[in-house]
């Protein structure tokens, strides 16, 4: 998948990474998950958190869930205030893709001669 905005003002293009910097940083906590589906069954390692400028407002939160489900592949939203969503939660930061390099920095090293 490839993400660029051509264009826009200074302002759009600060907004825009910002909301990429969010959407491609490790799971903490946010209000919302998006977590991918593979063959109909959630896919925790392919979640994402809800980047804080649409997780305001439960619309904006769902547009933008929607965009992924087109471009990425079939998604859902969850919202991680309640029981159910915590447990969620708990399941992407452990699971994900983007929080791996977060839970073994010490298996990876380096030598040097």
């Amino acid at each position: 998948m490839r993400v660029m905005l051509i264009g826009g003002s200074r302002r759009e293009q600060v907004l825009f990474a910002g909301v990429m910097k969010e959407l491609l940083a490790p799971i903490n906590n946010p209000r919302y998950v998006i977590i991918g589906k593979e063959w109909g069954v959630r896919a925790y390692c392919v979640s994402f958190p809800c980047p804080s400028v649409f997780a305001r407002r439960q619309q904006d939160a769902e547009i933008l869930s929607r965009q992924l489900d087109r471009c990425l592949t079939h998604c859902t939203m969850v919202y991680a205030r309640t029981e159910e969503g915590r447990h969620t939660l708990l399941r992407c930061q452990t699971r994900s893709f983007l929080n791996r390099d977060e839970q073994l920095p010490h298996i990876l090293t380096t030598t040097s001669e």
